[in-house]
Protein backbone atom coordinates (compact mmCIF):
# COMPACT_ATOMS: atom_id res chain seq x y z
CA UNK A 1 0.00 0.00 0.00
CA UNK A 2 1.27 3.41 -0.47
CA UNK A 3 1.35 6.08 1.81
CA UNK A 4 -0.58 8.67 -0.47
CA UNK A 5 -3.73 6.33 0.06
CA UNK A 6 -3.49 6.60 3.66
CA UNK A 7 -4.63 10.16 3.47
CA UNK A 8 -7.80 9.43 1.00
CA UNK A 9 -11.40 9.21 2.94
CA UNK A 10 -13.34 6.73 4.74
CA UNK A 11 -16.97 7.78 6.01
CA UNK A 12 -17.73 7.73 10.04
CA UNK A 13 -16.33 11.19 12.34
CA UNK A 14 -13.41 9.56 13.68
CA UNK A 15 -11.38 12.14 14.65
CA UNK A 16 -14.82 14.37 16.26
CA UNK A 17 -13.36 13.02 20.28
CA UNK A 18 -10.02 13.25 19.55
CA UNK A 19 -8.56 17.01 20.82
CA UNK A 20 -6.43 18.38 18.72
CA UNK A 21 -2.82 18.86 19.20
CA UNK A 22 -2.95 15.41 21.32
CA UNK A 23 -0.89 11.88 20.39
CA UNK A 24 -2.91 9.06 18.64
CA UNK A 25 -0.87 5.66 17.72
CA UNK A 26 -1.22 5.25 14.05
CA UNK A 27 -1.19 1.42 13.09
CA UNK A 28 -0.59 0.14 9.47
CA UNK A 29 -0.88 -3.60 8.71
CA UNK A 30 -0.21 -5.20 5.20
CA UNK A 31 -0.18 -8.58 3.91
CA UNK A 32 2.71 -9.76 2.99
CA UNK A 33 2.75 -11.39 -1.04
CA UNK A 34 -0.67 -10.28 -1.64
CA UNK A 35 -0.36 -9.93 -5.03
CA UNK A 36 0.76 -13.65 -5.75
CA UNK A 37 -1.61 -14.65 -3.46
CA UNK A 38 -4.32 -13.48 -5.13
CA UNK A 39 -3.17 -14.71 -8.56
CA UNK A 40 -2.33 -18.14 -7.81
CA UNK A 41 -3.64 -20.81 -10.37
CA UNK A 42 -5.49 -22.79 -7.72
CA UNK A 43 -7.88 -20.42 -6.84
CA UNK A 44 -9.45 -20.64 -10.55
CA UNK A 45 -9.05 -20.53 -14.43
CA UNK A 46 -10.52 -16.71 -14.81
CA UNK A 47 -9.16 -13.60 -12.79
CA UNK A 48 -12.71 -13.25 -11.78
CA UNK A 49 -12.57 -16.79 -10.45
CA UNK A 50 -9.87 -16.29 -8.54
CA UNK A 51 -10.69 -12.44 -7.48
CA UNK A 52 -13.64 -14.25 -6.05
CA UNK A 53 -12.15 -17.18 -4.38
CA UNK A 54 -10.00 -14.75 -2.85
CA UNK A 55 -12.15 -12.74 -1.37
CA UNK A 56 -13.88 -16.03 0.06
CA UNK A 57 -11.18 -18.06 1.76
CA UNK A 58 -8.93 -15.79 2.16
CA UNK A 59 -9.58 -11.79 2.62
CA UNK A 60 -13.26 -12.02 4.48
CA UNK A 61 -11.13 -14.44 7.35
CA UNK A 62 -8.27 -12.02 7.32
CA UNK A 63 -10.79 -8.93 7.74
CA UNK A 64 -12.99 -10.57 10.37
CA UNK A 65 -9.43 -11.39 12.32
CA UNK A 66 -8.08 -7.69 12.28
CA UNK A 67 -11.15 -6.17 13.24
CA UNK A 68 -11.76 -8.67 16.24
CA UNK A 69 -8.63 -7.91 17.27
CA UNK A 70 -8.91 -4.12 17.47
CA UNK A 71 -12.28 -4.31 18.84
CA UNK A 72 -10.68 -5.93 21.56
CA UNK A 73 -8.17 -3.88 22.07
CA UNK A 74 -10.21 -0.29 21.97
CA UNK A 75 -8.70 0.60 18.35
CA UNK A 76 -10.70 2.04 15.53
CA UNK A 77 -10.59 0.99 11.94
CA UNK A 78 -10.01 4.09 10.05
CA UNK A 79 -9.65 2.47 6.35
CA UNK A 80 -8.82 -0.41 4.27
CA UNK A 81 -7.11 -0.17 1.07
CA UNK A 82 -6.73 -3.90 -0.84
CA UNK A 83 -5.47 -5.61 1.61
CA UNK A 84 -4.29 -3.27 4.21
CA UNK A 85 -5.37 -1.56 7.19
CA UNK A 86 -4.96 1.72 8.81
CA UNK A 87 -6.11 1.72 12.51
CA UNK A 88 -5.54 4.08 15.59
CA UNK A 89 -5.45 3.84 19.28
CA UNK A 90 -5.44 6.18 21.67
CA UNK A 91 -3.03 4.07 23.69
CA UNK A 92 0.17 3.37 22.32
CA UNK A 93 0.00 -0.25 24.91
CA UNK A 94 -3.30 -1.67 23.06
CA UNK A 95 -1.65 -0.74 19.72
CA UNK A 96 1.18 -3.37 20.33
CA UNK A 97 -1.11 -5.95 22.07
CA UNK A 98 -3.40 -5.62 19.50
CA UNK A 99 -0.82 -6.20 17.00
CA UNK A 100 0.71 -9.12 19.01
CA UNK A 101 -2.80 -10.84 18.93
CA UNK A 102 -2.89 -10.31 15.23
CA UNK A 103 0.27 -11.70 14.81
CA UNK A 104 -0.31 -14.51 17.08
CA UNK A 105 -4.03 -15.60 15.90
CA UNK A 106 -2.33 -15.29 12.55
CA UNK A 107 -0.21 -18.52 13.53
CA UNK A 108 -2.47 -20.20 15.88
CA UNK A 109 -5.60 -19.62 13.51
CA UNK A 110 -3.38 -20.08 10.13
CA UNK A 111 -5.45 -18.73 6.78
CA UNK A 112 -3.35 -20.70 3.98
CA UNK A 113 -2.53 -19.48 0.77
CA UNK A 114 -0.90 -20.85 -2.78
CA UNK A 115 2.58 -19.34 -0.76
CA UNK A 116 1.71 -20.96 2.63
CA UNK A 117 -0.06 -18.90 5.94
CA UNK A 118 -0.76 -15.76 4.91
CA UNK A 119 1.59 -13.43 6.88
CA UNK A 120 1.76 -9.77 7.67
CA UNK A 121 4.08 -6.60 8.30
CA UNK A 122 3.11 -3.96 11.01
CA UNK A 123 3.92 -0.64 11.38
CA UNK A 124 2.93 1.26 14.53
CA UNK A 125 4.10 5.32 15.05
CA UNK A 126 3.12 7.92 17.45
CA UNK A 127 1.85 11.32 16.63
CA UNK A 128 0.17 14.43 16.01
CA UNK A 129 -1.74 14.30 12.69
CA UNK A 130 -4.71 16.61 11.27
CA UNK A 131 -7.87 15.31 11.15
CA UNK A 132 -9.18 15.47 7.30
CA UNK A 133 -12.23 14.56 5.37
CA UNK A 134 -12.95 11.39 7.70
CA UNK A 135 -9.23 10.48 8.44
CA UNK A 136 -5.55 11.51 9.64
CA UNK A 137 -3.11 13.07 7.27
CA UNK A 138 0.37 14.59 7.99
CA UNK A 139 4.02 13.49 8.33
CA UNK A 140 3.07 11.40 11.19
CA UNK A 141 0.67 9.00 8.92
CA UNK A 142 3.12 8.71 6.37
CA UNK A 143 5.78 7.97 8.88
CA UNK A 144 3.47 4.83 10.59
CA UNK A 145 3.20 3.78 6.77
CA UNK A 146 6.86 3.84 5.92
CA UNK A 147 7.65 1.83 9.05
CA UNK A 148 5.54 -0.86 8.38
CA UNK A 149 6.31 -1.09 4.59
CA UNK A 150 10.35 -2.15 5.76
CA UNK A 151 9.34 -4.62 7.90
CA UNK A 152 9.76 -8.37 6.91
CA UNK A 153 6.99 -11.11 7.27
CA UNK A 154 5.22 -11.39 10.94
CA UNK A 155 7.27 -8.05 12.41
CA UNK A 156 5.85 -5.52 13.88
CA UNK A 157 8.08 -2.53 13.62
CA UNK A 158 7.63 0.58 16.19
CA UNK A 159 9.10 4.11 16.23
CA UNK A 160 10.87 5.94 18.85
CA UNK A 161 8.06 8.00 19.98
CA UNK A 162 6.29 4.90 20.72
CA UNK A 163 8.63 2.58 22.04
CA UNK A 164 9.58 5.36 24.47
CA UNK A 165 5.91 5.61 25.50
CA UNK A 166 5.58 1.72 26.23
CA UNK A 167 7.34 1.33 29.12
CA UNK A 168 7.43 -2.27 30.41
CA UNK A 169 5.19 -4.89 28.76
CA UNK A 170 4.99 -8.27 29.62
CA UNK A 171 6.42 -11.10 27.04
CA UNK A 172 7.43 -7.83 24.64
CA UNK A 173 10.88 -6.95 23.94
CA UNK A 174 11.91 -3.69 22.31
CA UNK A 175 15.28 -4.05 20.26
CA UNK A 176 16.52 -1.45 18.35
CA UNK A 177 17.03 -1.97 14.17
CA UNK A 178 18.65 1.57 13.68
CA UNK A 179 18.57 4.67 11.82
CA UNK A 180 15.89 4.55 8.13
CA UNK A 181 15.58 7.06 5.85
CA UNK A 182 12.35 7.00 5.38
CA UNK A 183 10.88 8.22 1.92
CA UNK A 184 8.88 11.39 2.29
CA UNK A 185 9.56 11.43 5.79
CA UNK A 186 13.69 11.58 6.42
CA UNK A 187 15.66 9.84 8.95
CA UNK A 188 13.53 7.79 11.87
CA UNK A 189 14.73 5.38 14.49
CA UNK A 190 12.87 2.13 14.49
CA UNK A 191 12.71 -1.01 16.65
CA UNK A 192 11.74 -4.55 16.79
CA UNK A 193 8.91 -5.73 18.81
CA UNK A 194 9.66 -9.13 19.58
CA UNK A 195 6.28 -10.27 20.50
CA UNK A 196 6.57 -13.93 20.22
CA UNK A 197 10.64 -14.59 22.02
CA UNK A 198 11.40 -14.96 18.23
CA UNK A 199 14.68 -12.94 18.97
CA UNK A 200 15.47 -9.64 16.52
CA UNK A 201 14.02 -9.84 13.05
CA UNK A 202 15.47 -7.29 10.44
CA UNK A 203 14.03 -4.83 8.49
CA UNK A 204 13.68 -5.62 5.50
CA UNK A 205 16.08 -3.14 3.66
CA UNK A 206 19.41 -2.15 6.05
CA UNK A 207 19.51 0.67 8.46
CA UNK A 208 21.43 3.87 7.88
CA UNK A 209 24.46 2.76 9.76
CA UNK A 210 24.17 -0.94 8.08
CA UNK A 211 24.01 0.97 4.19
CA UNK A 212 27.60 3.02 5.47
CA UNK A 213 29.20 -0.32 7.21
CA UNK A 214 28.73 -1.87 3.84
CA UNK A 215 29.63 0.79 1.60
CA UNK A 216 33.05 0.58 3.87
CA UNK A 217 33.54 -2.93 3.14
CA UNK A 218 33.09 -3.02 -0.25
CA UNK A 219 35.84 -2.69 -3.07
CA UNK A 220 37.40 1.05 -2.32
CA UNK A 221 38.76 2.97 -5.40
CA UNK A 222 42.05 0.92 -6.58
CA UNK A 223 45.35 2.04 -6.00
CA UNK A 224 47.64 1.94 -9.51
CA UNK A 225 51.20 2.29 -8.83
CA UNK A 226 54.06 1.82 -11.65
CA UNK A 227 56.78 0.38 -10.05
CA UNK A 228 60.44 -0.37 -11.45
CA UNK A 229 60.63 -2.54 -14.57
CA UNK A 230 57.24 -1.67 -15.28
CA UNK A 231 55.39 -2.83 -12.93
CA UNK A 232 51.97 -2.27 -12.45
CA UNK A 233 51.01 -2.84 -8.63
CA UNK A 234 46.97 -2.32 -8.39
CA UNK A 235 46.18 -2.42 -4.55
CA UNK A 236 43.02 -3.58 -3.31
CA UNK A 237 40.85 -3.19 -0.35
CA UNK A 238 37.60 -4.57 0.79
CA UNK A 239 35.10 -6.84 -0.54
CA UNK A 240 36.01 -8.54 -4.12
CA UNK A 241 31.88 -8.53 -4.85
CA UNK A 242 29.18 -7.79 -7.46
CA UNK A 243 28.77 -4.09 -7.77
CA UNK A 244 29.62 -0.84 -9.56
CA UNK A 245 33.34 -0.72 -7.93
CA UNK A 246 34.06 -4.13 -9.60
CA UNK A 247 32.93 -2.75 -12.68
CA UNK A 248 35.69 -0.72 -12.52
CA UNK A 249 37.94 -2.45 -11.12
CA UNK A 250 37.56 -4.46 -14.53
CA UNK A 251 37.55 -1.67 -16.70
CA UNK A 252 40.85 -0.34 -15.31
CA UNK A 253 42.37 -4.06 -15.55
CA UNK A 254 41.14 -4.33 -19.35
CA UNK A 255 42.61 -0.38 -19.97
CA UNK A 256 46.21 -1.16 -18.77
CA UNK A 257 45.84 -4.64 -20.86
CA UNK A 258 44.86 -2.87 -24.02
CA UNK A 259 48.00 -0.25 -23.02
CA UNK A 260 50.22 -2.65 -23.26
CA UNK A 261 50.79 -3.46 -19.41
CA UNK A 262 52.87 -6.75 -19.36
CA UNK A 263 53.30 -6.90 -16.10
CA UNK A 264 50.81 -7.03 -13.17
CA UNK A 265 50.36 -7.51 -10.02
CA UNK A 266 47.01 -7.54 -8.06
CA UNK A 267 47.57 -7.12 -4.43
CA UNK A 268 45.10 -9.06 -2.34
CA UNK A 269 46.58 -8.70 0.88
CA UNK A 270 43.88 -6.30 1.96
CA UNK A 271 40.71 -8.07 0.50
CA UNK A 272 38.38 -9.77 3.14
CA UNK A 273 36.22 -11.79 0.65
CA UNK A 274 34.98 -12.76 -2.87
CA UNK A 275 32.24 -14.08 -4.10
CA UNK A 276 31.50 -15.55 -7.23
CA UNK A 277 31.90 -12.18 -8.93
CA UNK A 278 34.95 -11.43 -7.72
CA UNK A 279 36.52 -14.79 -8.33
CA UNK A 280 35.29 -14.46 -11.98
CA UNK A 281 36.77 -10.88 -12.27
CA UNK A 282 39.81 -12.43 -11.47
CA UNK A 283 39.79 -15.06 -13.97
CA UNK A 284 38.84 -12.50 -16.61
CA UNK A 285 41.78 -10.09 -15.74
CA UNK A 286 44.05 -12.73 -15.68
CA UNK A 287 43.24 -13.89 -19.11
CA UNK A 288 43.24 -10.39 -20.03
CA UNK A 289 46.32 -10.00 -19.68
CA UNK A 290 47.57 -13.13 -20.22
CA UNK A 291 45.95 -12.55 -24.16
CA UNK A 292 47.96 -9.01 -24.38
CA UNK A 293 51.20 -11.14 -23.93
CA UNK A 294 51.60 -10.21 -20.39
CA UNK A 295 51.70 -11.67 -17.06
CA UNK A 296 49.09 -10.93 -14.00
CA UNK A 297 50.11 -12.29 -10.78
CA UNK A 298 48.16 -12.34 -7.54
CA UNK A 299 49.98 -11.20 -4.08
CA UNK A 300 48.92 -12.58 -0.55
CA UNK A 301 45.48 -13.49 -0.41
CA UNK A 302 44.11 -14.73 2.75
CA UNK A 303 43.15 -18.15 4.20
CA UNK A 304 39.55 -17.46 2.86
CA UNK A 305 40.25 -16.72 -0.55
CA UNK A 306 42.74 -19.48 -1.18
CA UNK A 307 40.09 -22.26 0.32
CA UNK A 308 37.26 -20.46 -2.37
CA UNK A 309 40.17 -20.95 -4.78
CA UNK A 310 40.53 -24.74 -4.06
CA UNK A 311 37.07 -25.26 -3.96
CA UNK A 312 36.72 -23.75 -7.41
CA UNK A 313 39.31 -25.42 -8.91
CA UNK A 314 41.14 -22.24 -10.09
CA UNK A 315 44.31 -22.91 -8.37
CA UNK A 316 45.77 -23.90 -11.87
CA UNK A 317 44.71 -20.84 -13.77
CA UNK A 318 45.55 -17.92 -11.31
CA UNK A 319 49.21 -17.05 -10.79
CA UNK A 320 49.24 -16.98 -7.00
CA UNK A 321 51.76 -15.99 -4.86
CA UNK A 322 52.48 -15.15 -0.78
CA UNK A 323 53.11 -11.78 -1.19
CA UNK A 324 54.21 -9.07 -2.97
CA UNK A 325 57.75 -9.25 -2.77
CA UNK A 326 57.61 -12.73 -4.25
CA UNK A 327 55.40 -11.18 -6.94
CA UNK A 328 58.02 -8.22 -7.72
CA UNK A 329 60.65 -11.21 -7.42
CA UNK A 330 59.05 -13.68 -10.44
CA UNK A 331 58.26 -10.60 -12.45
CA UNK A 332 62.08 -9.41 -12.42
Amino acid sequence: MEVEDANSGLTGDHGAAHAPGDSITLVFTDMVDSSAAKQASSLGDSAAERDVAFLESIQSRHVRLIRECVAAHQGREIMTIGDSFFLTFEDPRCALLCSKEIQMRLRSEPIVTAQGRLQLRIGIHMGTPQYFENSWYGTDVDTAARAQSIGSPEQVIVTEPVQQALGNLPDVSIRPLGAFDLKGVGEVRLFDADYDAHGLRRARVPSIEEARSIERMNLAEPEIVTMDNNIILILLKGRLVLGPQMSHLESEIQTLAEDGASRVILDLEQIEFADSAGLGLLLQASGAVRAAGGQLLLAAPNRRLIDLFKLTSTTQLLSIYPDRAACIAQLS
